[in-house]
This record gives structure tokens, C-alpha cells and sequence, in this order.
């Protein structure tokens, strides 16, 4: 309540001394308010996971609790009730999504890296549906290693990851990551710009070509060639350097590994401020604002915002003398990044700087252990909750418990707290987080003040805040599962207004929900619905004056967030494996790859191969040649992402597949002979994929046309039992097709000529599917993830697997709930083989408190 009494004191004294001033003040004021009423209308969310290992090995499960909270408060959310968890390949393609219930701020799940996955570095990223309205950098988003299944179980020294060729894989979206050069350094004026005649504190970050920070020095030279001053870092390669620039360049020479390099500093402005701010001082902060002499004199304001809400506003006026300086005291600010801005009457940013306020507004947890580590032994391990001021947390925690002579090395030391606290306020690769909380010294504090002044981003930006640039909602907050989209002409795709809209859905619990709504002026509907659990079939139809109207109807459910390019360290983190073995990464070029098409009903629609397929009555359809299939395509899935937009699909397959592109077809006549006599002339398509040829396998027999007749070695599977008409390529329409597999490489391609891609198409097992009416909408809709239960087995009066159990998970629970006076006690048994282990404990509190824990115990 104190801080909240501060700001509200504060604004009050500030609308005073507006009162007896002129027009300015008040303008300035107009731009807090806006920030503080874009915070109530808008308020942001951020998420956090914790997982209950830092790397996995095919066929293992990737267990986690998900932490949606609100961005000012870190509070739990009491927003959305809904969080997507999206598996995303090293190309970039989705592989899983699970669809969450959020429950106080918390939701588990869990990813199944099935045998028949890739190995490789997987990104999991998760956010709620209404943090897409903002950059895609607030989205939480880490990956990990995953390795190739150990060929002999339990063999975990030996890591090897098969990766992927290039031109063997699916369509990449992936950017690579940036090449850097063997030396990099980047400068950063404090407040944002180099100001003529002025003081500038300049801070610079170095690293190398991978990305990680080195030690260097060197020497500021001015476009004379005169010397102005001296560069050292100071910690993970950032340091700092004062200078009062005049007109002209400044180059940084540097010696690094016995090679000279030149690096020039940011163009100087002629005329400006500058924000000079002392952030060292345990007890207090201090502000100084400087202008350069040719600056008119005039009223700006400044104000410090944590986690994008105003803490402290001031008019200023700089005076002749060129500086003004405020001090504010710390222990009125919550912990986090904070962000000072000087601004005009305008809502013109003169600068802008980050900084980090430690009040120490979290909690570590010291767990005791006890037991021996022998083999199949119990563990026991007990938890005691406190806040800072000593009183019991009830607040329940995840708990993992993992061997650590199997620990997997990574890139990634985040936390909860360190994550929540500041690597989400911030862009970029923070090297080791949790050093800046080891202490609360100078020596610390001056690191962290350093880190602040070499992000260059911020998740709240000041023109947006204060209302200087307009914001457009496109997703809002879910407070539960939600059918909306619009209803739009059939032809013109003009929105519908007043149009009656039917839903009825049918779970796969055998529930039904039925709804009806008017569409509003723009066409937009919405239908919340009760919670459920799979896939459901999902039917909507469009009425005016009682009778069915031809439109289309359209949805929101493909948020199409842009996969983002992997940092050096996230997948080249040799550094961090000085004590552990090494880690084989191989390239498969192999003509006999250890993958085929993932056959799950309910994955995405764009599919990878993966690993080897056992073909059983059920998936009797499943040609064996299709293993070597480079990508699957769900086309019903597709389809619903053409009429989820509002477009129209071709009929024609093979038109439809064009307007994918993937194909380029073009009929090409045929004369028709025989015994010497013209019949007359036939048209067949002629496609290419990529401009190479195509052969195509329909229901697993070639089919080259109306008369082509299949031998019998072309024939890999029987597929008269579940279809008995016999399809012509030219002939098939879009909703005649299930599947699509494209083998790229031609590898499973009968007597074909070099450079042919082989294009696998399975039709629907019980035939056309019905043709949609105009104005009826029939699709599936997705309900909520049930995740699956951890296992973990006892071995107290059993008969012992002998050195079977291979477990480096040894513990989950993502729901730990201590007593009233925050005790809590876990009990498993150990795996055959494991002596040491590490316990990584997180939550957060009602009040935004984070709480960690992680360390190893032998």
C-alpha cells in the first residue's frame, strides 16, 4: 500500500505546482495519465517455465509448469485462462501446440519427444493469446538440445545429435543467425544519443564471432586522430567510457588477438539532452538531466516507470548552468527494470534509459536432503517457505528432481525470478543472470547498471505508453475457450452485420454446446464456451430472417507468431562444457535415414519425417516407401486455414496445390493412336515441384493418368480395402484428399529419372467428404491439453529391476503444496545408478513474490 500511496501523493503534489504554471505542466502530466490508463486498459502478461530438466534425448518427456502473471505486478494473472505451448523445429515449423487452462496464474504440460522425432534444438515458446498485441520478443521462448536416443540404455556420456540436412528438410522459416565477425563491439550512449558540448557517458558491449563476451581494451580517437580516451571491460565484455563530443567522428582501436580493429561510435547530434543517472548507491537514485548550450530553455518532463508503471513523475526546467538533478529513493520502488524517460510537451522521447532497482522482492528456498544416494534407496526431501520478513509461504511450487551426472549442458541459466525480474523486461543473450543477485554490492550493481545501459529494447515502449502512437488491438483477452471471427459475403468478403449466428459444438465426452449471436457492424462474433478437454467437432451456420445466408465465415485461431532466429549460444554452447564430454553433432546424409512421417491424428498438418513406421491394420494406408517423405500435409487442416482467412480453395487438387506453391501445372495435349488410326486427343496435366519433375502415387499405385495401368511392382500397399474407387490425379478435387507426403529426394522413386520429386497422396478412406453450403461452417475446434501424469515408481517392497532403471528425471511435481506454516516434504526412490542430484524448485506468490531454488546435493 506504501507505494501505491507514494504515486498517488506524488501526482498530487505535481498537479499543485501545474496549477500555477503555465499550459506545459499540464501537458506533461496528460502523457503520465495516458501511460497509466494504456496500463489499465491494456495490461500486458508475462510467462515463465519451468521444466524439469535443461535437455532431453529422443523418446524422453519434456515436463513443465507454466507461470502467467501480470507484467506490472507479476501477480498470477486474472486475465487470461488460456496458454498456448508451441514445439517448434530448428526449421522453424510447429510440431506440437498444447492449448492450457490457466488456473491462478498456473498451468502443467508436457511434450512427448516421440522415438520417431528428429534430433536437434527445439525452441518451446509459450504466451497467452493477448500478448501477441505486443512485440513477439515479450513471447517466453528457450530451446533446448535434443540428442539422439542413446543406443545403449542408459548410456548417456556419449551425446550425439543427428541433425537434419538442409536439403533434405522441409521448407525452412527459420532465419539463420547472425554471422559475426571475429571481434564485435557496440556502443551506447546513456539517455540514446551522443550530445555536442555535453557529457556523455558511453557504454559498449564486445564479443566474439559465437556471440559470448571477451575482455579487451583499446584506445577513443577524435577525427583528428587526437586521443580522448580509454576503453576496458569491466564484466562479460561491457564497460563504460565518459566523453564530451564535439562535430565529427570518433573511432575505437582496438588490439585483440594481434589484429588491429576500428570501430566507429554513433553520429554525434548537434544540439539535445542527455540523462546521466547514478545507480550505485544502495539507498538512493540519482538523476541528473543535461542539455547542450544551445538548447532554448524549456519544460520537459521525466518520469521513472518499473515494469511499465509510473513510480515518479517531475517537471523539469533546466536551468543556464546546463543540468538539473533529482534524487529518489529506492525503497519506494519494487524490484525490476525500471525505465527513465525526458519527454517534451509534445510526447517527443528527448532519452531514455534502463536501470534495475534490486529491492530484494524474492525468495530462495534452502531444501534439505536426506538419504545415502544408494541405489533404489528413498529420498527424502524437505522445503520450509518463508517471505523476507519470516512469515510461511503456503503458496504451492513445481519440483524437479534430476541426476546430475546426466545433466544435459546448455546456454540457458535463467530462473524464475531471474527471468520474470529481468531478462523478460530486456532483448538480447544475458550471460549468466543469476550473478547480478549474488550480492548487493557496488561491484555488482555497477555490472548490472552496465547490462541495462547495453540493451538496446525495451517490452514497454514510451510512444505507445503515452498515447504519442496509436495502438491496435488485434487479439483480446481470452477468459476462456473462444469461438470468434467474422461472418463476411461470400464474394466480396465485406463484413455482415446483424446476422444471426448458429454454433453447436460436440466434445469428444459426448457434451454438447449450442449458442446464437448477432454479428455486429463489422462482422465479428464470439462464442465463449465451457471448458473442455481434445478435439471437437465444431459447426456454425449463418442466418438472415430465418433462413440459411451464403457467406463465409471466417476464425481467429492461426495466430501465425513468426519463428525467430536462434542465437549462436542457443545452439554452440562448447563453452559451457569445460568439465562434462563432448558432444558429437553429425549431419545425416545418409540415402536410409532414421525417420518417416509422423502418422499422429491429431499433430499439425505440416509434418516432419521422422523416425522408422511399423505399419499395423489400423494404419494399413501408411505406404512403407512414404518413410522417405520430407514433409505430410493435413489438407483438410489446410483448408481450414484458407477458410479461417476469408479465402476460397481451388476444387481441383491440383489447382489447390498450386495455389499453395508447391506445384506449377500446365495441361499439355495428348493424341490418341491406335493400330495406326487418331482417336481424337486427350489433356493431362503436366506438373513440376520446385521446377523438377513430378511423379505422382495415388493410394499408394503410380498414377501417370486415365491410362496408366499399375504393375505389380509399382504396387507398395493395398489400399482396395479401405477405398474401392480408383482415382485419376487430373480428376481429384481438393475434399477427395486426406494426405499429402512429398518425398524430395526421390529416394522411394521407381525407374525415375534423375532429380524427380515423388509426391504421396491418400484419399479419404470413406470417400468425398460433403461439400460445405454456402453459409454453413464445418470444422473442429481444439479444447484444452490434458496433461499426462508423471511417473515415478517405488521400489519399498518390491523386487528390484536389477540396473535397469535408467531414470535422469527422478522427481516431478508441478504442484508441491506446503502446510500452513510452509513446510512441505517429497518422497521418491532413486534410480540404479545416480549419486548426485539437482533440485530445481520455482513458484510465485499471490503478492508477485518469485521463489527458486536449484543447486546440487550429493
Amino acid at each position: 500500500m506504501r507505494k501505491i500511496l507514494f504515486f498517488l501523493l506524488f501526482i498530487s503534489c505535481a498537479l499543485t505546482v501545474g496549477a500555477q504554471s503555465d499550459t506545459i505542466t499540464q501537458k506533461l502530466l496528460t502523457f503520465v495519465s495516458n501511460v497509466r490508463a494504456f496500463n489499465h486498459l491494456y495490461p500486458q502478461e508475462k510467462v515463465y517455465l519451468h521444466f524439469d530438466n535443461k535437455g532431453y534425448y529422443v523418446g524422453e518427456t519434456m515436463w513443465f509448469q507454466a507461470y502467467v502473471v501480470a507484467g506490472a505486478t507479476l501477480a498470477p494473472t486474472a486475465q487470461s485462462a488460456v496458454l498456448y505451448v508451441d514445439l517448434v523445429s530448428a526449421e522453424g515449423e510447429v510440431v506440437e501446440t498444447k492449448k492450457l487452462k490457466v488456473e491462478n496464474g498456473r498451468a502443467a504440460g508436457d511434450f512427448l519427444l516421440k522415438n520417431n522425432f528428429y534430433a536437434g534444438f527445439y525452441e518451446v515458446r509459450a504466451y497467452t493469446r493477448c500478448m501477441l498485441n505486443f512485440d513477439n520478443a515479450g513471447i517466453y521462448s528457450r530451446v533446448f538440445p535434443v540428442y539422439n536416443k542413446p543406443r545403449v540404455e542408459g548410456n548417456y556420456v556419449n551425446k550425439k545429435m543427428t541433425l537434419r540436412d538442409r536439403k533434405q528438410s522441409t521448407e525452412v522459416t527459420r532465419q539463420d543467425a547472425l554471422k559475426l565477425s571475429a571481434l564485435n563491439v557496440t556502443f551506447y550512449p546513456e539517455g540514446g544519443n551522443l550530445i555536442r558540448g555535453v557529457e556523455n557517458r558511453v557504454a559498449f558491449k564486445a564479443c566474439d564471432s559465437r556471440g559470448q563476451s571477451v575482455s579487451m581494451s583499446g584506445t577513443l580517437y577524435n577525427a583528428q586522430g587526437e586521443f580522448v580516451a580509454t576503453l576496458s571491460t569491466i564484466h562479460d565484455g561491457m564497460g563504460f567510457f565518459d566523453v564530451t563530443p564535439d562535430i565529427g567522428s570518433y573511432t575505437a582501436k582496438i588490439n585483440y588477438e594481434g589484429k588491429m580493429h576500428n570501430f566507429h561510435l554513433p553520429k554525434v547530434q548537434i544540439s539535445g539532452y542527455a540523462l546521466r543517472i547514478d545507480n550505485l548507491n544502495s539507498q538512493n537514485l540519482r538523476v541528473r538531466i543535461l542539455k547542450s548550450p544551445d538548447m532554448v530553455k524549456n519544460k520537459v518532463g521525466v518520469m521513472l516507470m518499473v515494469r511499465g508503471e509510473p513510480r515518479w513523475f517531475e517537471v523539469c526546467e533546466v536551468g543556464d548552468k546546463g543540468q538539473a538533478t533529482f534524487v529518489i529513493p529506492k525503497q519506494d520502488l519494487p524490484t525490476g527494470v525500471a525505465q527513465v524517460t525526458l519527454f517534451s510537451a509534445e510526447g517527443e522521447a528527448y532519452a531514455e534509459r534502463l536501470l534495475f532497482v534490486n529491492s530484494k522482492d524474492y525468495v530462495q528456498l534452502k531444501p534439505m536432503v536426506h538419504t545415502s544416494f544408494e541405489p533404489f534407496k528413498p529420498i527424502n526431501i524437505s522445503f520450509h517457505l518463508a517471505d523476507p520478513h519470516g512469515s510461511p509461504i503456503k503458496t504451492p511450487f513445481s519440483l524437479s528432481v534430476y541426476d546430475a551426472e546426466t545433466v544435459v549442458p546448455t546456454g540457458h541459466s535463467s530462473s524464475i525470478m531471474t527471468s520474470l525480474l529481468l531478462t523478460s523486461d530486456i532483448k538480447g543473450y544475458v550471460e549468466n543472470p543469476d550473478f547480478y543477485f549474488e550480492a548487493d554490492d557496488r561491484l555488482h550493481r555497477q555490472a548490472l547498471d552496465l547490462l541495462m545501459m547495453v540493451q538496446g529494447w525495451s517490452r514497454y515502449e514510451w510512444k505507445t505508453l503515452a498515447g504519442v502512437k496509436p495502438f491496435k488491438v488485434k487479439h483480446w483477452i481470452e477468459e476462456g475457450l473462444l469461438v470468434d471471427g467474422a461472418v463476411l459475403s461470400d464474394v466480396r468478403k465485406k463484413p455482415m452485420g446483424g446476422v444471426e449466428l448458429n454454433m453447436w459444438l460436440s466434445s469428444p465426452d459426448y457434451l454438447s454446446q449450442r449458442g446464437t449471436c448477432i454479428t455486429d457492424e463489422s462482422g465479428r462474433f464470439n462464442f465463449l464456451l465451457e471448458p473442455f478437454w481434445g478435439v471437437s467437432s465444431l459447426n456454425l451456420m449463418s442466418k438472415q430472417k430465418g433462413k440459411t445466408v451464403r457467406s463465409s465465415i471466417t476464425l481467429d485461431r492461426d495466430f501465425e507468431v513468426a519463428p525467430r532466429p536462434y542465437l549462436t549460444y542457443e545452439t554452440d554452447f562448447s563453452w559451457a562444457m569445460k568439465n562434462t564430454s563432448g558432444v558429437k553433432v553429425d549431419v545425416d546424409t545418409s540415402d536410409n535415414p532414421p525417420y518417416a512421417v509422423n502418422t499422429d491424428k491429431d499433430s499439425v498438418s505440416r509434418e516432419y519425417r521422422m523416425a522408422e513406421v511399423t505399419i499395423t491394420d489400423k494404419n494399413k494406408w501408411l505406404a512403407p516407401r512414404a518413410q522417405y517423405a520430407t514433409i505430410s500435409y493435413d489438407i483438410k487442416k489446410e483448408i481450414d486455414k484458407i477458410r479461417d482467412k476469408g479465402g476460397r480453395e481451388q476444387g481441383n487438387f491440383l489447382d489447390f496445390m498450386s495455389s499453395m506453391n508447391f506445384l506449377t501445372c500446365k495441361e499439355e495435349r495428348i493424341d490418341v493412336v491406335s493400330d495406326g488410326m487418331y482417336l481424337g486427343a486427350t489433356y493431362k496435366a503436366m506438373c513440376t515441384y520446385k521446377g523438377r519433375p513430378v511423379r505422382f502415387v495415388v493410394n499408394n499405385t503410380l498414377n501417370n493418368g486415365p491410362d496408366f495401368q499399375p504393375s505389380v511392382n509399382e504396387a507398395t500397399e493395398d489400399w482396395s480395402e479401405s477405398v474401392n474407387q480408383v482415382y485419376v490425379i487430373d480428376e481429384l478435387l481438393a475434399e477427395d484428399v486426406e494426405r499429402v507426403m512429398i518425398d524430395e529426394e526421390g529416394r522411394s522413386c521407381y525407374r525415375c529419372e534423375q532429380n524427380t520429386v515423388v509426391i504421396y497422396v491418400y484419399t479419404n478412406k470413406n470417400g468425398r467428404r460433403r461439400i460445405e453450403q454456402k453459409g454453413i461452417r464445418s470444422t473442429t475446434f481444439q479444447g484444452y491439453s490434458k496433461p499426462a501424469e508423471f511417473y515415478s515408481p517405488s521400489y519399498r517392497g518390491y523386487v528390484l529391476p536389477g540396473d535397469k532403471d535408467f531414470r535422469r528425471t527422478l522427481y516431478w511435481n508441478p504442484n508441491v503444496v506446503p502446510d500452513s506454516l510452509g513446510h512441505a516434504v517429497v518422497h521418491f526412490d532413486n534410480n540404479g545408478t545416480c549419486e548426485k542430484i539437482v533440485i530445481s524448485a520455482e513458484s510465485i506468490t499471490d503478492s508477485g513474490l518469485p521463489i527458486w531454488s536449484e543447486g546440487d546435493v550429493q
